[in-house]
């Protein structure tokens, strides 16, 4: 599958940009923008007319590359592994999203033992 292949949305890992001898400057030039394989990209628009495609690169990288392009860039997705966007439209891996919201609950639970500290002692206190 290759970028090409993506519809608005989706997001992908690249996994190789295929060296081909005619395409040689165009693979340096996608280099030099970030597009080098396990980097994450989403195609974030598509021009009528088989025109540029805008893309995210890494979490704050935008370009257009034209068609032809983003055919020589082999992507991989896999749908349990997906990248995940947030509100901000910032690429973050799944892993780093539920380890956030792992910390979120810790953070509620040692905010509610410290409320319950709090009220305990303000009882205490009254008495």
């Amino acid at each position: 599958m290759n970028l090409a292949d993506l519809k608005i949305g989706q997001i992908a890992i690249v996994d190789q940009v295929l060296n081909i001898d005619c395409e040689q400057g165009t693979v340096q030039r996608l280099a030099a923008m970030g597009v080098v394989s396990d980097k994450p990209v989403q195609v974030l628009g598509k021009a009528k007319f088989n025109g540029p495609l805008h893309i995210r690169v890494g979490a704050t990288t935008e370009i257009a590359i034209r068609p032809h392009e983003a055919e020589i860039i082999i992507i991989k997705t896999d749908r349990n592994d997906e990248m995940n966007f947030s509100e901000g439209s910032q690429m973050i891996p799944k892993s780093i999203i539920e380890l956030i919201e792992k910390v979120k609950i810790v953070l509620l639970l040692m905010l509610t033992s410290i409320i319950i500290l709090v009220i305990s002692q303000l009882l205490v206190w009254n008495y």
